[in-house]
């Protein structure tokens, strides 16, 4: 049994990702009247547009997950340029991954020889894997870690998203 809490959540994203991959493919078939539920839940969610409201964007592209198997549209911040640090000095793109290196690991031997997250986070081998994550885990991604962040760094689809929707209520009202 680990005693790291990060290996805690750890496995408790690896067993959604199992959970969603499986959901992925009954959701893709099932025609049962709770499967429909929440469609029209996440719908609705999708329905409050406005310019404040990030999260509509969100639930719209989670509904074009489940729905019609489309990868994921809603920024990550964590693709972008931010990282997680836990209290063990561990440092990860994403909590769904791997750690991509400590910056505490060697300050128990000898403090001056620690490593400084800029160098973990700007390692190529870091970036090539964040790069690769970008094209592979992230594209099933359901995760809702910082979307309202995400989608403010990629500000161009919530807009997007919004001016679609009026153009076609315009095309609705106007016929």
């Amino acid at each position: 049994m680990t005693t790291n809490p990060m290996d805690v959540i750890r496995m408790a994203l690896d067993r959604e990702k199992v959970a969603y991959r499986r959901y992925t493919e009954y959701a893709r078939s099932a025609t049962e009247p709770a499967i429909r539920e929440l469609f029209q839940f996440l719908a609705e969610l999708a329905a409050d547009r406005s310019a404040s409201n990030f999260e509509a964007y969100y639930w719209n592209d989670m509904l074009s997950m489940y729905r019609d198997g489309r990868s994921r549209q809603t920024p990550c911040p964590f693709a972008v340029d931010s990282f997680v640090l836990d209290a063990y000095g561990d440092m990860y793109y994403c909590l769904s991954e791997r750690k991509i290196g400590n910056c505490l690991a060697a300050v128990e031997k000898d403090p001056n020889s620690s490593h400084p997250c800029s160098t973990i986070y700007y390692d190529p081998e870091n970036l090539a894997f964040r790069e690769a994550l970008t094209r592979s885990a992230c594209l099933h991604c359901n995760s809702g870690c910082f979307v309202n962040i995400g989608i403010k760094k990629d500000l161009k689809k919530h807009l997007l998203f919004l001016a679609t929707r009026r153009s076609r209520q315009g095309q609705g009202a106007d016929g």
